[in-house]
């Protein structure tokens, strides 16, 4: 189409160069060609073969080359244009009237060469005429000889290339009508084209009848005339299958199928249909569950879903009240619709691949088991009220104590309470079904306000003894340092405070072993004391201690008596203490009640006492005695130590010869201490109701006395001195020499004679 821009553009040229120069347009003779309508006919024709070129061909490249050679758009020239000697009528498109050239022979101006070349043709001599338009759109046709139409460049080749370029639009014409009949044959025929699935299945070259009927066929009607039947247990419901899920509207499932590709220009859907041969284009069956039938069933099966029931317990005044529990059976609506659902995909599945329904299938619905929740034993216990409990004593420090309050609450059957939860956690039991835990409330009897009346107001036992002083005068300042020794303990001792089953290490309580203690050296208060010690006299605390415990009926845990017998309290009722010895007195609290000790020195006697609580039956006075948690006595008797001398072992002398010494002197080495056998008695009560009991028997060793005898007589020489024995004799003498130093140290005891051996003195 460019040609033929470019031959408007070109006679434009003409009507301004060629035209306007004219002296007199009537000096122009111009010879109408043809009929105007013909003109007009031809020009619609040719416009109309224009615009479908454009439009189909916008990117086709021009045919016509403006740089071919003259030689190319020659030979195009002559074989358009009738040959030679013979005359062409040209129709073209016109703008405006058409007139006829008056002179044939007048000569173009030189412009006109711009519109076409006029080129020379051998054997040619007959006239042309030519045509030039101008921008009025009036045509000129001008007669005028080949020489003269040779002498006009461009003429000749303008014309030939419009004559390419009706060739040009006519074949793509043909090949514009060929590639529409080609499309026409790609989208025709009243099937579903190639490619096209439903479920998989190839529905292509079905009819729009044929499709329907067979969805129906394989989908439809199975579905329509099936049941499905839902079952829990023994029970059973049967629902139509198309009452569960619903198809899609067959006819408009068929309307999509059928109508793909048909809708469109008519290239589209040719493209659309031959894509389908690669990619193809496949449909499903879609469906829906309906959940308007899926509650319907669940409602219908709700009926025999049993909710689960938890076990219970009330707390009552008297009483505790426990129910049993059962587990649940439900069919839960989610599970319900989840297993319809699978079901239903199942049997679309099957209808897919073209299997048999066999008219319907059982759907089996498993209920789902709830069981109970179990009682926590704990949980009870928690929510009880508390069990009543008496007041408690607390010890905060070595001599202070804590009385914590008592709790009042409820008393009940512990084991009985294991035994109901157990067998209602142990499986299912009718709810109705209760077990009853008694309960009793009580109000402590032991309260703060009790233990503060009774707490320490008796004494259970107590003793004392007496620092008595030497008459040995190397032995004489003993005394003092024994006060000092005396007075640091008991400062110690006095206060303590003893929970139940506690013990009394008596020498870790004066802190013997302690240097800071500050305690001095002195002698211990028995007969055969040979050196002092520090510490020494603390043995006189320790025996009114173990004198105390004893009429307490506490526990000896341990105790050390003196080898010899003492100088001090009651004999065969002594305890000895000595670290380098491992002599020890430890006492243990076995009374069931707290006790607190009493210790001191004055006045050179040394007391100790143990207070504790006794329950006396008035302590309760309106508790039943079942109910009373202690141990009760109508009265607290007297109690107190008594010991008798059931043989005494006199001691013997062994003299020794000293020729060094003067006739006559004598010197005492060992001091002799007798022995003795002690009977031991614990006496109840006083005067004529008392009760004395024999207890026991202690025993101390007698020691021989040793002495140096003078043997030097003034008118003689001296003799060599006898050698002293190294080990003491053990034979004792048959004869007793009597005691020198005098009876062991109790209160008002007889002298032994060879009667039956008098009491001691009693200590309380």
């Amino acid at each position: 189409m460019d040609e033929l821009d470019d031959f408007e553009l070109k006679n434009s040229d003409i009507e301004n160069n060629s035209v306007n120069e004219a002296d007199d347009p009537e000096e122009i003779d111009i010879t109408p060609v043809g009929d105007v309508r013909n003109v007009d006919g031809v020009q619609g024709n040719v416009r109309h073969i224009e615009d479908e070129g454009e439009s189909l061909f916008e990117n086709v490249d021009d045919l016509d080359d403006p740089d071919d050679s003259e030689d190319a758009d020659d030979a195009a020239g002559d074989g358009e244009f009738g040959g030679e000697g013979g005359e062409e009528n040209v129709d073209i498109s016109v703008k405006g009237p058409v007139h006829s050239a008056k002179d044939a022979k007048k000569p173009l101006p030189a412009s006109a060469a711009k519109v076409s070349r006029s080129r020379k043709k051998s054997g040619s001599s007959g006239s042309n005429r030519h045509a030039v338009t101008t921008s009025r759109g009036v045509v000129y046709v001008e007669s005028y000889s080949d020489d003269e139409y040779e002498e006009t460049p461009g003429r000749k080749s303008t014309v030939t290339r419009i004559v390419i370029a009706a060739v040009v639009v006519a074949a793509v014409t043909a090949i514009v009508f060929m590639f529409i009949n080609y499309c026409r044959g790609v989208v025709k025929g009243d099937w579903v084209y190639n490619g096209i699935t439903l479920n998989g299945k190839s529905v292509a070259g079905m009819s729009r009848t044929e499709l329907v009927d067979y969805i129906n066929k394989t989908y439809a009607d199975p579905v329509s005339n099936a049941a499905v039947t839902v079952k829990s247990g023994e029970d059973s419901l049967a629902y139509p299958m198309n009452s569960i899920f619903t198809l899609p509207d067959t006819e408009s499932l068929a309307d999509e199928i059928y109508g793909y590709a048909r809708s469109g220009g008519l290239v589209s859907r040719a493209f659309t249909v031959l894509k389908l041969r690669e990619t193809g284009k496949a449909y499903s069956l879609d469906y829906k569950v309906n959940q308007n039938t899926i509650q319907t069933i669940c409602a219908a099966m709700a009926g025999k879903s049993q909710p689960r029931v938890d076990p219970t317990y009330t707390i009552e005044e008297e009483q505790v009240v426990f129910t049993y529990g059962k587990n649940g059976v439900e069919l839960r609506n989610e599970d319900v619709a989840a297993r319809l659902t699978a079901y239903t995909d199942e049997v679309l599945k099957a209808l897919a691949d073209g299997n048999s329904i066999g008219g319907g299938g059982t759907v089996v619905l498993t209920p789902v088991t709830t069981e109970f929740t179990r009682i926590l034993k704990v949980n009870v216990v928690n929510e009880l009220p508390e069990k009543p409990s008496d007041a408690r004593i607390e010890k905060r420090s070595g001599k202070e104590l804590w009385i914590e309050p008592e709790i009042e609450g409820a008393e009940y059957d512990e084991a009985l309470l294991d035994e109901i939860v157990n067998r209602i956690n142990a499986g299912e039991g009718d709810p109705s079904r209760t077990e009853i835990l008694p309960l009793a409330k009580k109000k402590p009897i032991l309260t703060k306000e009790f233990y503060q009346g009774v707490l320490f107001r008796n004494t259970l036992g107590s003793s004392s003894n007496k620092n008595v002083q030497e008459d040995d005068t190397t032995k004489a300042g003993s005394k003092a340092a024994r006060e000092k020794n005396l007075t640091l303990a008991a400062g110690l001792l006095d206060g303590l405070v003893f929970l139940p089953g506690e013990t009394i290490d008596f020498s870790a309580a004066v802190k013997l072993s302690d240097a800071k203690t500050g305690y001095a050296e002195a002698f211990e208060n028995y007969f055969g004391a040979d050196k002092p010690f520090t510490g020494g006299g603390l043995s006189q605390l320790a025996t009114a201690l173990y004198n105390a415990a004893y009429l307490a009926d506490l526990e000896i845990v341990a105790h050390t008596k003196y080898k010899y017998a003492p100088a001090f309290g009651l004999i065969g009722f002594d305890a000895y203490v000595n670290e380098a010895e491992n002599a020890r007195l430890v006492i243990k609290n076995t009374s069931g009640m707290p006790i607190r000790l009493s210790a001191s020195y004055t006045g050179d006697t040394v007391r100790v006492a143990i207070n504790g609580t006794v329950y006396f039956e008035s302590d309760f006075e309106g508790v039943e005695p079942a109910d009373i948690p202690v141990e009760t006595v109508k009265s607290f008797p007297e109690k107190s130590l008594s010991s008798q001398i059931a043989r005494r072992s006199s001691y013997s002398t062994l003299y020794f010869d000293d020729p060094e010494m003067p006739e006559g002197v004598n010197k005492t080495i060992q001091t002799g201490v007798n022995g003795y056998t002690i009977n031991l008695y614990v006496i109840t009560g006083s005067g004529s109701n008392a009760d004395r009991q024999f207890i026991g028997v202690e025993t101390y060793e007698s020691r021989q006395e040793m002495v140096r005898k003078g043997t030097a007589k003034a008118t003689e020489d001296p003799t060599p001195p006898t050698e002293i024995p190294t080990e003491v004799p053990t034979e004792i003498p048959t004869d007793d020499p009597g005691d020198p130093t005098g009876e062991p140290g109790h209160t008002d005891e007889p002298a032994p004679s060879p009667d039956p051996v008098p009491e001691t003195a009693d200590a309380t």
